[in-house]
């Protein structure tokens, strides 16, 4: 199984390559300024499966501009139906959401079933979500998809925006703790923002690293990598300075890889800034048409 994550705007998406090459996605934001965007990245592709862990800007900008690329399955957090986005939604929606509020739309006219994945062969890999319901939580943050996706005992936690209280609301869930004391990367809720950051879930948790998917420090909630230091066990990096890290940034490190092999050994790769290659003419084309 190969991770993705990518560099992009204060948000998140990740892919995960599954062994049978099936594609998981996880969130679908996009970068403006770098550029990237998954239309261009993933173009001429399938994506199997999108998660969508939270209903913000942040989350799904980059959908707008899939249209050309087959999405066979789409999964938000089942509490969550039209009516309820447009009442979590009241400042707007942006040109991403409203082709999920479309979908949504759809769906429920059509009565479509819930997406079960977990009978769908992932080439070992397994995937397992946990949401607080609507309207017990009415913001988009503590609705979060947390989704545990596992192979070889290997466990990644994409946990969305959750917030304490969606945190502890969630840990009353034996079945939900029984995979968080499993977790090997945790990818820090909110960007690592601190109103993500909650006590008891590191009762549980104790996971070797911890990555943080954001942008240039715009908040001074922003400073928590010290925080999560003192959480996660730490692990040799294997890309200069070579030294233990415990906590990855997007904003530091950009674009990373975490490749796991069938016996469940693990190495993370992760991109230095400075070090990227100046996308091609007709990349920067493209890049333009869809951002």
């Amino acid at each position: 199984m190969r991770i993705e994550i990518y560099d992009v705007d204060h948000g998140q998406c990740a892919m995960v390559y599954c062994p049978n090459d099936k594609k998981i996605m996880v969130d679908i934001g996009h970068n403006a300024n770098r550029p990237w965007h998954p239309a261009v990245a993933f173009y001429n592709q399938i994506i199997d499966l999108l998660i969508i862990t939270n209903l913000d800007k942040d989350h799904v900008s980059g959908y707008s501009g899939m249209s050309a690329i087959p999405i066979r399955s789409i999964l938000i957090n089942p509490s969550v139906n039209s009516t309820a986005l447009l009442s979590l939604k009241t400042d707007g929606f942006c040109d991403s959401m409203k082709e999920i509020y479309k979908w949504l739309v759809a769906k429920e006219q059509q009565a479509a079933p819930p997406t079960y994945i977990d009978v769908q062969d992932w080439g070992g890999v397994t995937i397992h979500t946990f949401q607080n319901p609507y309207p017990l939580f009415d913001d988009t943050n503590n609705l979060s998809t947390a989704t545990f996706i596992r192979y070889a005992g290997f466990t990644i936690l994409f946990p969305g925006d959750l917030e304490k209280e969606g945190w502890l609301t969630l840990l009353q869930n034996r079945i939900f703790l029984s995979y968080l004391v499993e977790t090997t990367v945790l990818v820090a809720p909110h960007h690592g923002r601190e109103n993500g950051c909650c006590d008891e879930v590191f009762n549980f948790c104790n996971p070797q690293i911890v990555i943080i998917s954001d942008k240039q420090k715009e908040h001074d909630t922003q400073e928590t990598t010290s925080w999560y230091n003192s959480k996660a066990s730490g692990i040799p990096l294997l890309v200069p300075p070579y030294g233990k890290r415990s906590v990855l940034t997007t904003r530091k490190d950009g674009h990373m890889v975490i490749q796991v092999e069938a016996d469940g050994r693990w190495i993370i790769n992760a991109e230095k800034i400075g070090q990227r290659p100046e996308p091609s003419p007709l990349v920067q084309a493209l890049l333009k048409a869809y951002t």
